[in-house]
């Protein structure tokens, strides 16, 4: 019986430690990341700086802990050009779709709302491979042609992958309208690490049962 009474508020200490640990670490990701967006001038910035907090998430995932800040700064430099040839057409296409959903979404007239539910429908698929995109960016090294058509192929055998991250995504996007002070602190790295973890958890099933299918052929 004392055992368990002084056990408790240990456990909850330590969770308590852990929560905080977690939330000071995602706010200096997501300082970092905003550094790194504005140093690329927010159009060139945003996809190596969302790539290197997937990077730097990866590796807290793994137990990796320490130079966050240099690996952040490491993982920017070397990824300035390479990821926005992959990333940046992705963005420029679900901006130019929201562009143009929020044009049709004022009209009024049926062809005005089938085209803004068209438009809707297309980004919903943009946004179902980019957050299966970036976490494959950072765990597979592929050529840079094959990332997108892999991020297509891969959520199309294994729809599910994206519901998840999506949710997680509409999650940090509801809190954050409800909270606009967040953005400053919190939700970028919150979606970010959210998203790789939940996509590297299926890249590492998916990979153990393609290991396995090998092994048995």
């Amino acid at each position: 019986m004392s055992s368990t009474g002084t056990s408790a508020p240990g456990g909850w200490a330590v969770r308590a430690h852990d929560a905080c640990d977690a939330l000071v670490w995602l706010g200096v990701v997501n300082l970092l990341w905003l550094a790194g967006t504005l140093a690329g001038g927010v159009v060139l910035g945003l996809a190596p700086a969302s790539v290197a907090a997937a990077t730097v998430s990866r590796r807290r995932l793994r137990g990796e802990t320490t130079g966050m800040v240099r690996a952040f700064a490491r993982t920017w430099r070397a990824e300035l050009v390479r990821s926005n040839a992959v990333l940046l057409p992705v963005l420029l296409t679900g901006l130019l779709l929201l562009a143009n959903w929020r044009v049709f979404a004022g009209r009024d007239g049926a062809a005005a709302d089938a085209v803004a539910a068209a438009t809707a429908l297309a980004g919903l698929a943009l946004a179902a491979v980019a957050v299966v995109l970036l976490p494959l960016y950072v765990h597979y090294d592929l050529p840079l042609r094959r990332y997108l058509p892999t991020a297509a192929s891969f959520l199309l055998a294994n729809p599910v992958a994206a519901l998840l991250p999506l949710l997680g995504v509409v999650v940090v996007l509801a809190v954050t309208r409800a909270l606009p002070g967040l953005a400053l602190f919190l939700s970028a790295a919150a979606l970010l690490h959210l998203v790789t973890a939940l996509a590297l958890g299926t890249f590492e099933r998916n990979d153990e049962r393609v290991d396995a299918r090998a092994a048995a052929g």
